[in-house]
């Protein structure tokens, strides 16, 4: 019987323990960047490759049907500085394109996969990425059938610190956020941005996203001396956004942790966490025209809790 249970423990351990990520190996490797990838096929990293470029992508994918696996390795662009315009990963009207397991930092956009054709972006995963010190917006993309998840995406800031700014309006001399009519009081530990390019800031920007889902993300610390979204939704239609944290969306005058404009089909945002959204106007949820629901949302820490939501159910606190 004591034989027997041993066999037993051994093989659930076999069974119920947490496989270790695989790497990538067959693959065709990316050793070098600026590179350009032109035919379908599973692309990987199996080191650290980092560049000093200041414009252009360091990858660009000019083919459907690609997969990078970064393999938890980095691709890195913070040697071009604060004003950086040079992209971590680049594609215009590519379908099903997957990246994963990526570390992309320093980029002014860490991934940008845009269309200018109807129907010319569709079926792009991005998964498990951490996209981090991006200048501008950490994920840009487009198109229909597309999956944004269990990504992080942190110190998205167009204010690198190259000394502090004048503290805007709202804000003590000391740079902590202070109470202000129609905005939350006294936010502790929350500072004025630093001076810098001074460029809006997106940690997820979504244009004309249809089909699609941003689910179980985690966003922090977008930050802009100007104006600061964690995620936007431009032109939106049949999406879901739902259980992301997101947490220190600082802006000077305006920011959200959610911003949807000319909504075109439902949109659903659900179960979505939100904690100091701070700025001279500040919303946890802002909604444009367009059907907008709202359920179980947790907003604190910011001005207005939701605005525009056509449906809400279950705001905590209760708005």
């Amino acid at each position: 019987m004591k034989k027997f249970l041993l066999a037993l423990a051994g093989a659930a351990g076999v069974l119920f323990s947490a496989p270790a990520l695989a790497e990538t190996v067959n693959c065709t490797a990316i050793t070098a960047v600026p590179v350009t990838i032109t035919a379908q096929g599973v692309y990987c990293l199996k080191k650290n490759i980092v560049t000093a470029i200041t414009s252009g992508a360091a990858i660009t994918i000019a083919a459907s049907n690609v997969t990078i696996d970064f393999n938890e390795f980095k691709l890195g662009g913070l040697a071009s500085g604060a004003a950086t315009q040079a992209v971590g990963v680049y594609a215009l009207n590519r379908k099903n394109i997957t990246l994963r397991n990526g570390n992309i930092r320093g980029f002014n956009a860490g991934v940008y996969l845009d269309q200018n054709t109807a129907d010319g972006s569709a079926g792009h995963v991005v998964e498990d990425n951490l996209i981090d010190g991006s200048t501008q917006v950490a994920l840009s993309i487009a198109g229909s059938g597309i999956a944004i998840r269990r990504n992080r995406i942190v110190n998205t800031d167009s204010t690198p610190p190259a000394g502090a700014l004048s503290a805007p309006s709202g804000y003590g001399a000391s740079g902590i956020a202070t109470a202000r009519p129609g905005t939350v009081a006294s936010l502790p530990n929350v500072g004025a941005p630093q001076a810098g390019t001074g460029a809006v800031v997106n940690g997820v920007y979504a244009n004309d996203l249809i089909d699609s889902e941003i689910t179980n993300n985690f966003i922090s610390n977008s930050i802009s001396p100007s104006q600061s979204y964690a995620i936007v939704l431009d032109a939106p239609s049949n999406v879901v956004v739902a259980r992301n944290t997101i947490l220190e969306t600082l802006g000077a005058s305006y920011a959200a942790g959610i911003w949807s404009y000319d909504a075109i089909g439902p949109v659903i945002a659900q179960e979505n966490v939100f904690s100091s959204v701070v700025a001279t106007e500040a919303w946890g949820i802002i909604a444009y025209t367009g059907p907008f629901l709202c359920v179980d949302n947790i907003v604190t820490g910011a001005a207005t809790q939701t605005d525009g939501c056509t449906f809400e159910q279950g705001t905590v606190p209760t708005p």
